[in-house]
């Protein structure tokens, strides 16, 4: 999201957000096993709900309460991330989360999932200034996202919730790993 100017010669010399941070990529042109990652480490029963699940906010909640931590809040499906990574602000409240599901629910029913997918994995950020999926299998492994194997794809998306952290490059390596397996995990657990 965001704007982009251009001038007469399709040249930017304008932009604003996070709408110029390079070339968006259809799924066809992304491997299966960087969406198959995706949506095991980050919402298992993403092709079953609306955009939200009651029982993750409801579990989220109750560990928050737990935690003492009122602002943790979590249980976050794509459709929300999206909502929240693309525009609006970090800032938790409760206005915000209230923000994230009214936007996630207008994305479900103005995209399919498959566009849900896509949008998400080209426009969340792999740490190392890679926007997007294309670009940080170029950073990472110097080639296509649609050439990604099992391997790469886990530690790609392992990468998302911290990639400073997590990153291989700057990052620690040892964190990479693990969330790598991780990832790898989930997908064993979700028989995907």
């Amino acid at each position: 999201t965001g704007v982009v100017l251009l001038d007469q010669n399709g040249k930017t010399f304008y932009s604003f957000g996070t709408a110029d941070r390079g070339e968006r990529l259809p799924l066809d042109q992304i491997s299966d096993d960087v969406e198959k990652a995706l949506i095991s480490a980050e919402d298992k029963n993403f092709y079953e709900h609306g955009g939200f699940s009651i029982f993750s906010i409801l579990g989220a909640l109750y560990a928050n309460i737990l935690s003492g931590n009122a602002t943790a809040y979590g249980g976050s499906t794509l459709t929300q991330q999206l909502a929240k990574n693309t525009l609006l602000s970090t800032n938790q409240t409760i206005l915000r989360k209230y923000q994230e599901l009214a936007i996630a629910l207008a994305i479900e029913q103005n995209y399919s999932k498959d566009e849900i997918l896509d949008l998400y994995l080209n426009s969340v950020y792999y740490g190392e200034g890679a926007f997007g999926i294309g670009a940080a299998a170029e950073t990472y492994f110097g080639k296509s996202a649609a050439a990604l194997t099992l391997s790469e794809s886990t530690m790609l998306i392992g990468l998302l919730p911290a990639p400073s952290a997590y990153s291989p490059i700057s990052g620690n390596p040892e964190y990479a790993k693990e969330r790598q397996s991780t990832v790898l995990s989930r997908m064993v657990d979700n028989k995907v």
